[in-house]
């Protein structure tokens, strides 16, 4: 499934899931450092470091360095990138519509309140 997923972002967007989640953080968050990123998706500071990089490199975000602490950096999406964001958004709301096609609703609302369970198991510390 994550496999799929992915193949299915790559296809779509050019993005990797980890370029995905930060580029979706920093939609979410605003302009945000590495560091706060990679708590918010739970992901490894590295991650988000190398993802982060590529993102400027394709101009879909910008780097600068943040003013109150000169060691971390400020990331903030640009008008590409929001674009990029919001076309990739569509495309994985369609394909997920896709995917649970053959579910009814009761079926959906089951899958959501099981998933749900298992999110809540993982976030507790």
């Amino acid at each position: 499934m994550d496999r799929q997923t992915s193949r299915q972002l790559r296809e779509s967007t050019g993005l990797t899931a980890a370029e995905w989640r930060v580029l979706a953080h920093i939609v979410v968050l605003g302009e945000s450092s590495s560091s706060r990123i990679a708590d918010a998706a739970a992901s490894d500071g590295a991650e988000v470091s190398r993802a982060a990089k590529e993102l400027e490199r394709k101009g879909l975000i910008t780097r600068r360095k943040n003013p109150e602490n000169r060691t971390k950096l400020i990331l903030a999406i640009t008008k590409k990138g929001q674009a990029l964001y919001d076309r990739a958004r569509n495309s994985r709301l369609e394909y997920f519509q896709w995917l649970l096609q053959d579910l009814d609703s009761a079926e959906k609302a089951a899958l959501d309140a099981a998933l749900l369970k298992l999110v809540q198991r993982v976030d507790i510390p």
